[in-house]
């Protein structure tokens, strides 16, 4: 329910207030079978086969009415929709081992995501805009294995996911005001690699780093809910190129209790908050949804007696300033602040 006008706090004290409601009533039905089984084809290699079928039987009914002179809700809406969704997705991998400690694997699978209606729409139009079902087909080959007397881990895995009518939730200017609408990219692929690295450097002293590198675009994307902006080549939205994580944990026997003092740190690279990259042929907001790459630092040290645990903690310490999402409406901007450094104190008893 919306309250607008610039006198809509003096009308509502006087009892005459004007209001705009829009109302969504969902049902909902989902089926799913699934399993998987593992064959030993030698002492050394295993296939793994599974498989999932998925059905949903949706419906929803939208309405919106307005006793506003100034209405968000130019027209008032009862629209019913209804919609079935099915998939099977199967799932094969195949692992080689070398030795206990060493295996390589590669994997296919398919995942599936529902189709559905749109989030509070504010005319019969967009409440009749249905999104398609998102469908991916996932590919990885990876490295999974321990030295050195199992001091040291590293994993290593590369992949490549190619989505068929991603869904894309973006807040738009319509001519009832500021909407959030769901359509779909026809075509996305993500390609990567991600490497993980732990060592226990003495006994009670681990350090662990884990990088990631994405590349990720929509093939083919056009936006066509009354703007008709075309994507196809950028960046897909919240998809920083290169994101390191680094962290160190020092276990210190403290008599017969444990303090254990930990710092973990998480950077990432430049992205978007929408599509487009920043272009600003594509609004002139868009610019500043552009996010400069930023780090965040955490600290927690625990001290534990027995059953008793008392944990002091620090997150993003270093109260680093960002935007953890950012939509952009034409010229105007809405930015929504990251959390800035919160410490506290938690205790805890184990039963």
């Amino acid at each position: 329910m919306f309250r607008v006008g610039i006198d809509s706090a003096v009308r509502a004290a006087a009892g005459t207030p004007a209001f705009d409601t829009a109302a969504s009533a969902y049902k909902i039905e989902s089926y799913a079978f699934f399993g998987q089984a593992t064959l030993h084809v030698t002492d050394q290699f295993d296939v793994t086969l599974g498989g999932r079928y998925s059905k949903d039987k949706k419906r929803a009914r939208q309405t919106g009415a307005t006793m506003d002179a100034l209405p968000i809700i130019a027209a008032p809406f009862d629209v019913t929709n209804r919609a079935e969704y099915s998939s099977f997705d199967p799932r094969i991998v195949a692992t080689y081992k070398f030795t206990l400690d060493v295996n390589v694997y590669a994997s296919y699978s398919t995942g599936f995501k529902s189709g559905g209606f749109q989030y509070v729409p504010f005319n019969a139009a967009s409440a009749n805009t249905l999104f398609d079902p998102e469908d991916i087909k996932t590919y990885e080959v990876g490295l999974k294995s321990e030295w050195l007397d199992r001091k040291l881990r590293l994993n290593a895995a590369g992949f490549y996911y190619d989505y068929r009518n991603l869904q894309v939730s973006r807040i738009i200017d319509t001519p009832s005001g500021p909407q959030t609408l769901i359509s779909n990219a026809a075509t996305s692929t993500v390609k990567g690699i991600e490497v993980e690295l732990l060592m226990r450097v003495a006994r009670d002293v681990e350090l662990s780093a884990t990088y990631g590198y994405l590349d990720a675009t929509y093939d083919k994307y056009v936006f066509n809910l009354g703007q008709n902006l075309v994507f196809d080549g950028t960046a897909l939205v919240r998809a920083p190129k290169n994101t390191l994580n680094l962290g160190g944990e020092w276990r210190i026997p403290v008599a017969d209790d444990t303090l254990t003092l930990r710092a973990d740190y998480a950077l990432l690279s430049t992205f978007y908050h929408e599509p487009g990259e920043g272009d600003p042929i594509f609004g002139s907001g868009i610019p500043l949804t552009r996010k400069d790459g930023y780090g965040l630092l955490d600290l927690r040290a625990t001290y534990q007696m027995g059953a008793f645990r008392i944990n002091a903690y620090g997150t993003n310490v270093t109260n680093k300033k960002y935007r953890r999402t950012v939509n952009a409406l034409g010229n105007t901007i809405i930015g929504f602040a990251g959390q800035p450094a919160i410490y506290g104190v938690k205790l805890g008893y184990s039963f």
